[in-house]
């Protein structure tokens, strides 16, 4: 749903001094709708230009006093996200944060600046960085995740009405406890569509065996309140990493989401690596289970295509090169000035200097 372009700036040391960005664009679920945003600045600071389509027909373009840094857009054209008015630089944010949603015709329906300055719980906006935003899975919420404020819980989020702006109650997503030790934060989230809820992926590390450490991934359904209505438990696809290197490795397997698919109306696909499948789920209304129930579909035997290295598709031609001719370089060959390679000198009586230099072993010395 977003596309980001980002280039990160190296100084002389190569240490990153801000994030550049480009123009970008997103779409709707159903592709129908798309959003071009051209920032005026490379840090995302000041205001943007914008244009929005419909099924290839311009619906709206102007000019917005903020640039959204990440952004959403609703298959009813409501394009909403955040930003910065100091822009982003590096790893840190400057000025306030805002929230905004500007519907369908171009009219800012939202522009929410509160938070920058008070905060959830009284903080200032510097402790304030949204971890990423979606629409809920009838696209009549727009959530913001932040890091939680206190360990009662692994995130926070924000949560406004798309189609009023009204600043909703916010979740509060509770960290599950199926292990002994609790995972660091979720992986990926993602809603499901046709339902108000929403499907967590956790990556879990263990640290208590001796050499090397293992990590695996589980899965939660929660619904709008952060209550979990299933979970997959923890699944058998563990991964063994080194000890000396194990963050490193961690952080990679966090990024490789096993949530291959939340397009489909009210279902999702999951890939269990360890049993090499692709596991389908549905979401079924059940009032006598709190509204849904979660039950597996279908699966089917299953391997991610390795992308193919650039260069693999590469051809080279054999290419013969014709001969133009040939030119005779003709090249002025001069004494070399004795006057080089000196390793020092010694000022004499009358103004006179003498030199020393190094000369091949019997060679006459320069004169000057």
């Amino acid at each position: 749903m977003l596309a980001l372009l980002a280039t990160h700036l190296l100084d002389a040391a190569g240490n990153q001094t801000t994030l550049a960005r480009q123009p970008y664009g997103v779409r709707s679920a159903s592709g129908a709708w798309r959003a071009a945003i051209d920032p005026s600045t490379r840090t995302s600071a000041g205001p943007s230009f914008v244009r929005v389509e419909r099924s290839g027909e311009l619906a709206w373009e102007r000019e917005l006093s903020f640039t959204f840094v990440e952004a959403v857009l609703a298959d009813d054209g409501t394009l909403a996200g955040y930003g910065y008015s100091g822009g982003v630089w590096g790893w840190t944010t400057e000025g306030a944060l805002l929230v905004a949603i500007v519907d369908a015709q171009g009219v800012i329906r939202l522009e929410d600046r509160s938070r920058s300055t008070h905060g959830e719980f009284g903080a200032s906006h510097t402790d304030l960085h949204p971890l990423g935003l979606f629409l809920d899975g009838e696209e009549r919420r727009l959530v913001v995740r932040t890091p939680a404020q206190d360990s009662s819980s692994s995130e926070c989020w924000w949560s406004y009405a798309l189609h009023s702006g009204e600043l909703l109650p916010s979740l509060q997503l509770n960290t599950p406890t199926v292990l002994d030790e609790a995972p660091e934060a979720p992986s990926a989230v993602a809603p499901i569509r046709g339902t108000p809820l929403f499907l967590v992926e956790w990556t879990w590390r263990d640290r208590s065996i001796g050499e090397g450490q293992l990590a695996s991934r589980w899965f939660t359904v929660v619904d709008d309140e952060g209550d979990v209505l299933w979970s997959s438990g923890p699944t058998d696809d563990f991964y063994t990493m080194a000890d000396d290197d194990s963050d490193a490795q961690f952080e990679q397997l966090r990024a490789s989401s096993a949530i291959l698919d939340v397009r489909t109306w009210r279902a999702f696909e999951l890939h269990f690596v360890s049993q090499s499948a692709r596991v389908r789920f549905a979401a079924i209304p059940d009032a006598a289970r709190g509204g849904w129930s979660i039950r597996e579909s279908g699966r089917e035997a299953w391997l991610p295509e390795v992308a193919a290295h650039p260069h693999d598709s590469v051809r080279v031609e054999p290419l013969e090169l014709a001969s133009l001719g040939e030119a005779a370089l003709e090249v002025e060959l001069r004494p070399r000035d004795p006057r080089t390679r000196l390793l020092g000198f010694e000022p004499q009586a009358g103004g006179a200097l003498h030199f020393a230099r190094r000369v091949a072993p019997g060679a006459s010395p320069p004169r000057f």
